[in-house]
């Protein structure tokens, strides 16, 4: 037998192999018409097809009863194996977790102190334990553009201009509050009017700031005496545990400071300077496993 073309399994009817399979299995055409409930017309029509397909005879039917040929017998073989991996398919789903292998990039801002991204992250690593998480650090304004750049896999970070190619999920709210430390002369205060603050050494984050902090100092006049400026939040609230000045720093991130008497909030919690922390990611570039389930844990979580 000599197949002819190329991509012959792309042009196949492969429910035709399926009939014939049956047709083997019980022996005869007749017997294959009952399991399958077809007509035996029907049945013997499918098995001509197949065989005008390979080009090929594959069973003798007579009155010496039914007989595979060579040809038959090879192709039943592969009909037996192809079985073999389709019965295989639901196991193999039901344990894709322990098959996954690859990597998981993530962007995030710094710090973030935030229960459920933990157990996000937690959750995620026990399903998906051949999966390495590569965590990097760099400042929020240039998340959302690595995730639409596909230069990162997943983006944690405040949002001012949502792509509309972007998901974004809501993560949490981060709080950030004005901070000085127990040697700083304003310790134990709380501002409201901040006219009082505008000659106030600052430390600021600097390309790390979120927009909106930038827009609620720079609103209020505030930072114009510069202390100090880090992009990473350790130092920054290093410079402001020392007393070099005062910042706006997350409130989860100071809350040990602050039990310990090291940094004191100077006001109260103000939603112009609560963030909107979400996980974004990019639903239009090719489909990804590894990333597709991070995002189904992500909504897990958050109808818990």
């Amino acid at each position: 037998m000599t197949l002819r073309r190329k991509g012959f399994a792309t042009s196949l009817n492969w429910n035709l192999l399926k009939v014939f399979h049956q047709i083997v299995l019980a022996n005869g055409i007749t017997a294959a018409s009952v399991l399958l409930s077809r007509k035996q017309s029907t049945i013997s029509h499918q098995l001509k097809q197949l065989e005008d397909e390979l080009g090929a005879r594959l069973c003798l039917r007579g009155p010496s009863g039914f007989k595979l040929t060579d040809e038959g017998q090879a192709l039943f073989e592969y009909c037996e194996c192809i079985q073999t991996k389709i019965d295989e398919v639901p196991n193999k789903l039901n344990n894709l977790a322990e098959e996954i292998h690859g990597q998981l990039k993530l962007q995030t801002i710094s710090n973030l102190v935030i229960q459920r991204f933990d157990q996000i992250l937690l959750s995620y690593n026990r399903q998906y334990p051949f999966v390495e998480l590569d965590i990097s650090i760099v400042p929020w304004e240039g998340i959302s553009k690595a995730v639409l750049r596909n230069q990162t896999d997943i983006g944690i970070a405040p949002v001012s201009v949502q792509f509309s190619d972007l998901r974004y999920d809501f993560l949490f709210s981060e709080v950030h509050r004005l901070y000085c430390s127990k040697e700083h002369h304003l310790f134990g205060q709380v501002i409201t009017d901040f006219t009082q603050i505008t000659n106030e050494p600052f430390v600021i984050t600097g390309n790390d700031e979120p927009e909106q902090i930038t827009k609620f100092r720079l609103k209020h006049g505030l930072g114009h005496r510069l202390a100090g400026i880090s992009s990473h939040l350790e130092e920054a609230k290093r410079l402001t545990l020392i007393g070099a000045g005062i910042c706006f720093l997350p409130e989860g991130f100071t809350v040990n400071e602050v039990k310990d008497g090291l940094l004191w909030p100077l006001t109260e919690v103000i939603k112009d300077l609560t963030l909107d922390i979400f996980i974004i990611s990019h639903p239009q570039t090719p489909e990804s496993l590894i990333r597709q389930y991070f995002i189904k844990e992500v909504i897990r979580t958050s109808t818990e």
